[in-house]
């Protein structure tokens, strides 16, 4: 019903697209500062400082190391981590550097000069990120609920404000204490106004036209990585500080936020606001120029709801056929006690799990393709562009399905073959080993790129609209996991370079097999109800094996549509009767 009345206001029109576009700076804001962390908290090069008055005792006599000239007696060896003296072929003192650090042309572009978060406390820099997306996590469990109970818009505006405030303190902390708890608190924030900008853009689209939100979000994830590393690279002279306070001015845009964005439609009728959601429908008809009394047909035929207007008044709505359990559907503990619901929030959760970590770790170690830092992460980025093509010209023909059963076997077998060609002796004798190695690898980073968005949409569309928002963001702990290990790709990589990447390879492999019995959702209206989510999960369990639908083509095709909503079915069922050469008699 809804996606009738999303498609006679021209899904098209000046309001999606403005609409649309305000919700995409989220995603923008979103990666920057979720990667940020690759540029300002990167490993830089270091060795001990030189120590100025240093001595060492030896057979119960004290030696200086140095004269009064600043002229060594010993040979002085300046590690990263360690200070050693030698006396010939003799180490006869080892130290850790008591005088501190200095680093590779004095470099502030990485907070780990500033607060010297190397050798011993070197996975700090990682504990920053794993913070954050504690943060994300936390943010997810208890504050996107409250999109479902209180309404899209005040949620996202609240929350952005919030981001906005504590994004910008993030920018000069006085230490490393008070950066983590800033950064905690704007992972909370931006990971609910990232996830409601979303849910708002799909819930503003008919579900034919739904794909386009994550082939946006795909092309946007991707440009946006790539001005990351054009803002990290022109701020990479000056102070990381400069750096995050350049990502935070670019969400300043949040103090208009309230003025531009509506509510949902999806959620004013699901949550009986049916007095909103017509002004909402008028407002949508007036800015997209559609005459409204088209509109108002549709509502009359459909028996959704009644309505009359009367001059000098306001319009009247009432609820003909509310389900009456939205209400019910918001709290928590509705995904234990339904099975369907904990089944399909499992298996989200793992596949959200999954995905982010294997993206996530991918680009952490992007730098890692070539000796240039931010070549090398170009690279890695460069690839989504073909796989955002990708996803846009086959998601909607093939479905979200297939797209992530092919792509993640594509994904798997080559990132598996460049680890063999990069990491082992085994291809020694293969001529330019290093390029083969290179497209192997940007190739399967490029099929789980097209993986990745299939699952994320798939994902976001599995759960019914009266609970989505909880869903998702129970589904994004997986998600939040996911990230918290990504940041330990990159340490791991330096010292067992071939461990991480198999351990990707063999996850892109097992991710077709968890999907085998969930129900495909391209083309088909979005559950609004927990009875609709029900009636979808019983039919793909009960469908029939596929030797059977070539031998009962006629009864699949018949009890097909049963996979769809109450208002969907005779609609349906007219289209395959005149579409199809099978015939339909005594339906049960």
């Amino acid at each position: 019903m809804v996606d009738v009345l999303l498609a006679s206001l021209d899904w098209n029109g000046f309001y999606q697209k403005s609409r649309c576009a305000v919700f995409l700076m989220s995603v923008i804001v979103f990666v920057l500062h979720l990667m940020s962390v690759v540029f300002l908290g990167k490993s830089v090069k270091h060795q001990c400082r030189l120590p100025v008055n240093l001595n060492v005792t030896i057979d119960d006599v004290i030696h200086d190391v140095w004269t009064a000239d600043n002229v060594s007696l010993y040979n002085v060896t300046l590690g990263e981590c360690t200070v050693e003296m030698n006396n010939g072929s003799h180490v006869i003192f080892t130290s850790h550097c008591v005088e501190g650090y200095t680093y590779n042309d004095d470099d502030q572009s990485s907070f780990v000069t500033e607060w010297a978060l190397v050798c011993n406390d070197q996975y700090l820099s990682d504990v920053s990120q794993v913070v954050y997306v504690g943060g994300q996590m936390f943010g997810s469990l208890f504050f996107t609920r409250f999109a479902d109970t209180h309404g899209r818009k005040k949620v996202l505006t609240v929350t952005s404000l919030l981001f906005q405030v504590c994004t910008l303190a993030c920018s000069f902390p006085p230490n490393f204490t008070v950066y983590l708890v800033l950064k905690f608190t704007c992972g909370a924030f931006i990971a609910c106004s990232y996830q409601v900008s979303v849910i708002l853009m799909l819930e503003l689209l008919p579900k034919e036209r739904r794909a386009i939100v994550e082939q946006l979000k795909t092309f946007l994830w991707s440009t946006s990585l790539l001005f990351l590393c054009f803002i990290a690279y022109v701020t990479r002279q000056l102070s990381w500080h400069y750096t995050q306070l350049t990502l935070s001015l670019i969400s300043l845009y949040v103090v208009v936020l309230w003025w531009v964005t509506d509510e949902s439609l999806p959620w004013l009728f699901a949550a009986n606001k049916l007095k909103e959601a017509e002004v909402l429908l008028q407002k949508i008809a007036r800015i997209n120029k559609v005459n409204y009394e088209k509109v108002s047909n549709i509502l009359k035929n459909n028996n959704f709801v009644q309505f009359e207007m009367y001059a000098g008044s306001d319009t009247q709505l009432s609820d003909a056929g509310q389900s009456g359990d939205a209400k019910q559907e918001d709290h928590v503990l509705v995904f234990l006690k339904n099975r369907y619901l904990l089944k399909l929030t499992l298996i989200s959760s793992f596949l959200s799990f999954t995905v982010t970590m294997v993206y996530e770790g991918l680009l952490m170690m992007s730098p890692n393709l070539t000796e240039d830092f931010y070549l090398g992460f170009v690279l890695g980025v460069v690839t989504e562009f073909p796989a955002t093509v990708l996803f846009s010209f086959l998601i909607n023909r093939i479905g979200r399905k297939k797209c992530i059963y092919i792509f993640q076997i594509i994904a798997g077998v080559f990132l598996l073959l460049s680890t063999v060609l990069s990491e082992t002796p085994l291809s020694d004798n293969i001529p330019g080993r290093y390029w083969v190695s290179l497209v192997t690898s940007l190739i399967g980073r490029l099929a789980f790129s097209v993986s990745y968005s299939s699952v994320v949409l798939y994902v976001t569309e599995l759960f019914p609209t009266s609970v989505r928002n909880t869903g998702c963001g129970i589904a994004g702990v997986g998600t939040y996991f996911g990230s918290m290990i990504a940041p330990y790709a990159r340490t791991l990589s330096r010292r067992l370079p071939l461990v991480p990447t198999t351990i990707i390879s063999l996850l892109c492999l097992v991710v077709p097999f968890t999907i085998l019995n969930l129900p495909e959702t391209n083309g088909r209206e979005l559950a609004h109800t927990l009875e609709d989510l029900e009636r979808v999960m019983t039919v793909r369990a009960t469908r029939p094996k596929p030797f059977c639908r070539r031998l009962l083509p006629c009864w699949y095709s018949k009890h097909a549509v049963l996979n769809t909503t109450h208002n969907e079915v005779s609609v349906h069922v007219v289209h395959i009767e005149s579409s199809s050469s099978c015939t339909f008699s005594n339906p049960s």
